[in-house]
């Protein structure tokens, strides 16, 4: 009788146990979901996906809007095939000059420029002074120094991507000489601030040095690489318009800490955002027009 009585007291255990193991995944997946969405802090919608199967990468183009808060917005994770693939994934272009050659002053559509180059996806990288029409910061491209230091002081960091295609952020103290030679730097861009640094949102001494555009809800052009995969994660948000509002620099972030970034940069915003995917602008820029840029981000 007591055998029977310990085999039941087993037998029911192990029906709790695996009762257990089987809502278990059930409420951890709750779980991420909620953290997910309250990292967030949004109730966005996805509309539509986009794919691309390219010999170099994948590419999938996610186009998120929330109604209630009103922004909208698009994901665009470009993925290596390979790490000799990512070695040479982002690929930078100065504005068309008669001559070929780099002129700190020449400007053109993003749009033009990327269908110039047969791209698949481009976006808009480093701004330009209004007055002056002098394009900011140190300009790397393929190795080759174009512009040597910033001419945006200390408030301001350089995006740069190694020869190996990791992305990282540099002072813009540093020379472009000195990117190249110490840190093995092929492209730079220059706008602002990393928003990511190491996995996590940059502190508020950084924010400061950007105060207070970082507090505004406006258009943003981010870009982002992701932890391990080293997939490129590019941030388009549309702004400034009754239908989508724009985001802050730390909304964006959390949309991208949510996507696993280990870094990203907060390229120029406002008017410039603008997105091209295979030949077509596909967000709505807040300029009612196509804003004319210095240099062209874009992959092929």
């Amino acid at each position: 009788m007591k055998k029977s009585y310990c085999f039941l007291i087993i037998f029911l255990l192990l029906i709790i146990l695996l009762m257990y193991l089987l809502i278990k995944p059930e409420q951890d997946s709750k779980v991420k979901e909620t953290n997910k969405n309250r990292k967030t802090n949004m109730d966005e919608i996805l509309v539509e996906t986009k794919r691309y199967e390219g010999k170099d990468f994948h590419l999938s183009m996610e186009h998120y809007y929330d109604e209630d808060h009103a922004v909208e917005y698009w994901v665009t994770t470009i993925s290596p095939k390979n790490q000799k693939t990512l070695k040479t994934l982002i690929k930078k272009s100065f504005a068309y000059t008669k001559n070929g050659q780099f002129n700190t002053f020449a400007k053109e559509s993003p749009l033009h420029h990327a269908n110039r180059l047969s791209s698949i996806f481009a976006i808009n990288a480093s701004a330009w002074n209004r007055k002056t029409h002098q394009t900011f910061g140190v300009q790397v491209k393929d190795g080759v120094v174009y512009q040597n230091t910033s001419n945006l002081g200390n408030r301001a960091y350089t995006l740069g991507i190694t020869n190996k295609g990791i992305m990282n952020v540099y002072s813009s103290t540093i020379t472009g000489k000195e990117l190249v030679s110490k840190y093995h730097i092929v492209n730079t861009f220059t706008f602002s601030i990393p928003i990511i640094m190491n996995g996590k949102e940059v502190n508020q001494n950084i924010y400061n040095s950007y105060a207070p555009s970082y507090k505004k809800m406006d258009p943003r052009q981010i870009i982002g690489q992701v932890k391990g995969t080293n997939d490129i994660i590019v941030l388009t948000v549309d702004g400034r318009t009754n239908r989508s509002k724009g985001l802050t620099l730390h909304q964006a972030a959390n949309i991208l800490l949510s996507r696993n970034c280990r870094i990203a940069y907060n390229l120029d915003g406002g008017g410039s955002v603008q997105t091209i995917f295979q030949g077509k602008v596909i967000n709505n820029p807040s300029d009612k027009k196509l804003r004319p840029t210095s240099d062209l981000l874009y992959f092929k």
